[in-house]
């Protein structure tokens, strides 16, 4: 089943004065790709209400934090804050639900994966370096 998105319940005002949506009524990149964030790190609730913003937001914070931004391949440079969350309460995804022990053990498995990626590319960085050294 295909990822879908629907921030129609969204208060339009608040998002517009966070930059979430545009003058003419279409909504930014950082808000059509939310559902991205809840679904593909795991997040794990289908709709942002106010009584799991709290749960969200810290969810959205660790994942930011300690992956940092590759969840979004160079498509979102700047980090979600608690404003624009807010002002996306009522938006609503297909992305499954996740108890928080499921959440972190996701989290767990993509930072041991994330190190590992930097692991890598630290020997091949130095792999590099030594056949320079040895070629000059």
């Amino acid at each position: 089943m295909p990822l879908t998105y629907n921030w129609g319940k969204c208060d339009k005002a608040k998002l517009r004065s966070v930059g979430l949506l545009h003058k003419n009524g279409e909504p930014s990149e950082k808000l059509t790709h939310f559902c991205f964030l809840l679904n593909s790190v795991g997040v794990g609730y289908p709709e942002l209400t106010q009584k799991n913003l709290v749960e969200v937001a810290a969810r959205v914070f660790a994942c930011e934090g300690l992956c940092g931004f590759r969840w979004y391949k160079n498509r979102l440079p700047d980090p979600y804050t608690m404003h624009e969350l807010r002002a996306m309460i009522g938006y609503q995804t297909n992305a499954g639900e996740k108890t928080r022990a499921e959440f972190f053990k996701e989290l767990e498995l993509h930072e041991t994966q994330h190190r590992i990626d930097q692991d890598v590319a630290v020997q091949q960085f130095v792999q590099r370096l030594v056949a320079e050294q040895v070629t000059a």
